[in-house]
Parts: structure tokens; sequence; C-alpha cells
């Protein structure tokens, strides 16, 4: 997936979910909805994509000895999705640089 289709894809699925590419969205997705839209997994928990700011971001629950938190483990701007989806492709597979 290039770039431009990436970048499409995020606008039109905000969109669609929120009326405008400069609304935030919040909620899951299934490892199908993110490969069509990002071109890769990101991973299983929260995502939000922010339309005002061009971001898009992953969050995980994590538990603390005083409750639960979310900790952010991918942030990337619209423009460099596909850049760093590859990099988080390349850690995934061990391969990070080499």
């Amino acid at each position: 997936m290039n770039k431009f289709t990436a970048l499409e894809n995020i606008a039109t699925f905000l969109q669609e979910r929120t009326g405008s590419v400069l609304a935030t969205w919040k909620g899951k997705l299934t490892a199908k909805e993110q490969r069509a839209l990002f071109g890769a997994f990101i991973g299983k928990g929260q995502i939000v994509i922010d339309g005002e700011q061009e971001t898009v971001q992953h969050f995980v629950k994590v538990c603390h000895w005083n409750g639960q938190d979310a900790d952010s483990t991918f942030t990337a701007r619209w423009h460099m999705i596909n850049e760093e989806v590859a990099r988080l492709e390349a850690w995934a597979n061990g391969t990070e640089g080499t």
C-alpha cells in the first residue's frame, strides 16, 4: 500500500464513521480492518484516529499495582504511516536494523 492510498483510506474512514475528516474516532478494529486501512496489523487494543492532528495511535491496557492504565504502543502521523508500519513489522519479525 502506498502513502497516498493509506492517507485516502484514513480520511475516508473518518468521514464515514464521524462525518468529518477533522474528527476523532476511538475504537477497536479487527486485524482485517487494520490491514485494509493502514496496510498492516498494528495490534489488539484501542485505536485512536485524530483527524485534526492527523495522527494514529494504538493503546493497550496495562495493570499497575494501583489499577489499570493504557500505554501507547504505536503513534504515527498520517503522512508517515507507511514508514512507521514498516518499522513495526521489522521489529515484530526481528529484522529491525538489518
